[in-house]
């Protein structure tokens, strides 16, 4: 994983969407010097295999599933998964996962200084059993899905166990 530097690399990115494609190329870049949103890419060699932005952000109580409102009835931070994308030319090879995993390690890592409860994705409909697959939950909306920080910390713990 690496940082987006420059604009350059992106140039040949396509992962189908263009919506997806449309911001890597002309907004990533500007967005992440002026700290709207933190894109890591995915690279071999001189190809992006896929990429990821990373945005702080905030929801409702009301917006967790009953089970998870055992918290304060203010405002929730939690790191927005904005973007992910995976090159065409890589599709179902892992690489998603990949990202996914590298999400999970930054968000965990961050929210060790900075709060974040979870972190919380908008699906677009073909990509909700990927992120059911990754271990995501639904929120209250059917194209909102969230994966709790308690749960990254369980992660976390089970694999420092099975080193032991």
């Amino acid at each position: 994983m690496r940082n987006l530097t420059s604009k350059k690399i992106i140039e040949n990115f396509d992962c189908g969407i263009n919506e997806l494609n449309t911001y890597l190329k002309q907004y990533a870049f500007e967005n992440d010097l002026n700290n709207i949103g933190k894109t890591y890419l995915l690279v071999d060699e001189d190809h992006i295999l896929g990429y990821f932005t990373l945005a702080n952000g905030s929801i409702t109580h009301d917006d967790l599933p009953i089970e998870y409102r055992k918290i304060p009835k203010y405002p929730i931070p939690i790191t927005r998964l904005a973007r992910l994308g995976v090159d065409i030319n890589y599709q179902n090879k892992g690489y998603g996962r990949k990202l996914i995993q590298s999400v999970i390690r930054i968000v965990f890592n961050t929210s060790l200084s900075v709060a974040s409860y979870a972190i919380v994705v908008d699906v677009k409909p073909q990509s909700k059993s990927f992120y059911e697959y990754m271990g995501f939950e639904k929120l209250n909306n059917d194209l909102q899905y969230f994966y709790s920080m308690k749960k990254i910390a369980k992660y976390f713990q089970n694999i420092k166990d099975n080193k032991k």
